[in-house]
């Protein structure tokens, strides 16, 4: 099966750490925004999983921010320096400060769905460290796919908001998190999550904070044209 190209994307030095390259959709993916539905502002408690009312969630270009209670990180105390996306058990694996984050081609049931979240913990030095992982082993029910937990740990500066951009189209999905200093893709093939069946959900499966969803607007995204080559 041929697989289907990325996102057009352009690379540039982040100015911030100064030590990240960073990767972002080109800005003509942005033409491609139409009716626009805003989210953001809820707060996710512990254990919630909250489904956003979208007309379509084949083509999509999701831009979503959260922050976790300040009192809930200054609580963390015990290092957790096992933690790493691809052996993890997945958006499953509960801590107290994660996973949290969006499901992807998701089914009421929960029987399918791809789990795009931040997981936060303490390193052994005291300070917090952040991975941003994609949990493709319920994406689909199909067996003889090969479906993993990716992700890497994403360099965080003090007081930003946990930051994600997530483009959906139809079986690709797309991760820039933090302005592009990381970016994650997965090919997912559902077989119950399509068309009217699927869903876009808010979830938080950390056991010690609420979830504040400081921004969260989802644009559907058109088709990109494509023209015939007619050789002159």
């Amino acid at each position: 099966m041929g697989k289907p190209p990325g996102i057009p994307r352009k690379v540039v030095l982040d100015e911030k750490t100064r030590t990240n390259i960073l990767q972002w959709p080109v800005e003509e993916i942005d033409t491609l925004r139409y009716n626009a539905t805003n989210f953001s502002g809820i707060t996710v408690e512990s254990s919630f999983v909250i489904t956003l009312p979208l007309r379509q969630v084949s083509q999509l270009d999701i831009e979503a921010s959260f922050r976790l209670n300040a009192s809930a990180i200054a609580a963390l105390n015990e290092a957790d320096v096992s933690y790493n996306c691809s052996t993890s058990g997945g958006a499953t694996e509960r801590g107290a400060l994660g996973p949290f984050g969006l499901l992807i081609h998701a089914t009421n049931s929960g029987s399918e769905q791809l789990a795009v979240y931040f997981y936060i913990y303490k390193g052994l030095d005291g300070g917090l460290r952040t991975q941003f992982c994609h949990d493709e082993s319920g994406s689909s029910r199909a067996k003889e796919l090969l479906k993993r937990v990716v992700g890497s740990t994403v360099p965080v500066l003090h007081g930003e908001a946990l930051s994600a951009r997530v483009l959906v189209d139809h079986s690709i999905v797309e991760s820039f998190v933090m302005g592009g200093r990381m970016t994650v893709t997965s090919r997912v093939y559902p077989m119950e999550a399509i068309h009217a069946a699927g869903r876009v959900c808010v979830f938080n499966n950390a056991t010690g904070s609420a979830v504040t969803v400081e921004k969260l607007v989802v644009h559907e995204m058109a088709s990109t044209p494509i023209q015939a080559y007619r050789d002159a």
